[in-house]
């Protein structure tokens, strides 16, 4: 968790480090603000090795030069502005970046943008490192680029869609994809939340694009129940709100009862992504196994 803690501190000289997009997230462990957030964060990076920090506010970018120069780490930036997006649909982004041209990411949103551009500035440092890393390796990593969970379709008719979006940061971002993957289509939201996460402020944000909401309780003792979740979506505006015993039954009822202009997401908590992929006949993925 953050950085200074993080289990991938077992690596003591890593080729570079990297930090990407800073939110409030993890308050009671890591800090209430930006700035304590990024000095935890700020803990994977070494003594010499080189840091990618993605574009930040000013006191988070501080915070890590401030870090970077005690440890004697050379920082580089990255930037969704270095980019040129080209393209976004639901099967992911194509864009230009550094002088390449049409490079292809399987993750969508706009926020994977950022994402794309601070993975691929990380390959430039390790490259600079010795790494053979040419333009060949460098599209193929980002086009074989996966994560489950993350604005990940499941669906196509109707589309459904499940995000791991659990902060108001994160749900924003969602919300600032949907609307430019569909402009013209009605929000269905399955949403899960845990009682330890600002699920009022995710409700706020959602409010104004829901048409309705089937709401769940994730599998797990911190999760908010889907009742008391249901009834402040009901209290925040004129939006319909039903709870549901079970993943797979609210799955079931938001399939059903949707129409043709709707586009369904399920959001919420990482730890109800499995359940709800596997409504659709998808399994975790094992690596390991591969």
């Amino acid at each position: 968790m953050g950085g200074r803690l993080d289990a991938t501190n077992v690596l003591e000289t890593p080729e570079v480090s990297v930090i990407t997009h800073i939110g409030l997230d993890h308050t009671q462990q890591l800090g209430d603000t930006l700035e304590q957030i990024a000095w935890e964060k700020g803990g994977i990076i070494k003594p010499g090795c080189p840091a990618v920090l993605y574009g930040q506010g000013p006191g988070v970018t501080r915070t890590i030069e401030e870090i970077c120069r005690e440890k004697g780490a050379e920082l580089c930036h990255a930037s969704a502005s270095e980019a040129r997006l080209t393209e976004m649909t639901v099967d992911g982004l194509v864009f230009d970046w550094a002088g390449y041209e049409g490079l292809k990411t399987s993750l969508t949103g706009l926020h994977q943008l950022g994402n794309a551009v601070t993975a691929a500035r990380a390959a430039q440092v390790l490259a600079g490192r010795g790494w053979r890393i040419d333009e060949t390796a460098l599209r193929a990593g980002l086009a074989g680029a996966g994560c489950i969970g993350r604005l990940e379709l499941l669906s196509r008719s109707p589309v459904f869609l499940v995000d791991g979006a659990h902060n108001p940061q994160g749900v924003e971002a969602m919300l600032e994809s949907l609307r430019l993957l569909f402009p013209d289509k009605r929000f269905v939201f399955l949403m899960g939340m845990l009682a330890d996460k600002d699920y009022a402020s995710a409700v706020r944000l959602i409010l104004p694009l829901a048409s309705r909401v089937y709401t769940i309780t994730p599998p797990v003792p911190r999760a908010l129940p889907a009742e008391e979740l249901a009834g402040l979506i009901r209290a925040g505006g004129p939006v319909s709100a039903q709870a549901f015993g079970s993943v797979r039954e609210a799955v079931e009822a938001a399939l059903s009862d949707a129409g043709p202009e709707d586009v369904l997401c399920a959001f919420g908590s990482l730890y109800q992504i499995g359940e709800i992929r596997a409504c659709f006949g998808l399994a975790e993925r094992e690596p390991w196994k591969e």
